[in-house]
């Protein structure tokens, strides 16, 4: 139970881990992630195991950034979807609420989702606890080179949002990885982890998506 407990935890916490720009949003910024209302994203679930064989799941995720709201003063805007990888069900809620700050994404918790400018620094982390004991441990950086990625929706060049976690429930600190690849007009067209405890890798690929184009 306790290992189907951190699971369901870890996907939780890094998946709580998207054409145009919104006259709002900075071009750095607003080119990789388009802020605009109506803009949709929808993708496709598909599991691979060690051996690269690759099961394509019966399952469909939507995006879509519903309305702005202002906090503190500032314009932020909701997204709202059925976002997860372990839930099968169709559960719509609100998935973030998210700005363009000077080309940092970040959510109205403060947590920086993505930077289309700073390759540097860790941008976000968080350690995760159960009963007083550290059960992992996770970064988030931007990879510092671009990356070619294919989907059912096209070929893009992207920029990856890429988390690094140490799971210290294992006696090891082997790292295992968070990948989110974002293109230039079009958002995140790809999203992969490495499950904690099981030999698999999932991933979300975008198949179809609407932006607004100035």
């Amino acid at each position: 139970m306790r290992k189907l407990f951190l699971i369901g935890l870890v996907f939780t916490l890094l998946f709580s881990c998207d054409k145009d720009d919104s006259s709002l949003t900075s071009p750095s910024l607003g080119n990789y992630f388009p802020l605009a209302i109506g803009n949709y994203w929808v993708y496709e679930h598909y599991q691979i195991d060690s051996l690269g064989n690759e099961i394509r799941r019966n399952q469909l995720d939507s995006v879509i950034i519903s309305r702005d709201t202002l906090i503190n003063g500032l314009q932020y805007f909701v997204l709202e979807g059925n976002y997860s990888f372990f839930n099968n069900e169709e559960h719509w809620g609100i998935i973030d609420i998210l700005r363009d700050s000077a080309s940092y994404l970040v959510n109205d918790k403060g947590r920086i989702r993505f930077s289309a400018t700073n390759f540097t620094d860790a941008l976000d982390s968080f350690v995760e606890t159960y009963q007083g004991d550290t059960i992992f441990v996770t970064t988030y950086q931007m990879d510092d080179l671009e990356s070619q990625v294919i989907v059912p929706a096209g070929e893009f060049e992207t920029l990856n949002y890429k988390g690094t976690t140490l799971d210290f429930t294992l006696g090891t600190q082997s790292p295992v990885y968070n990948n989110c690849y974002y293109a230039k007009n079009v958002g995140k067209v790809l999203e992969s982890c490495t499950a904690l405890n099981l030999p698999i890798l999932l991933e979300k690929r975008l198949i179809r998506y609407k932006v607004k184009t100035e």
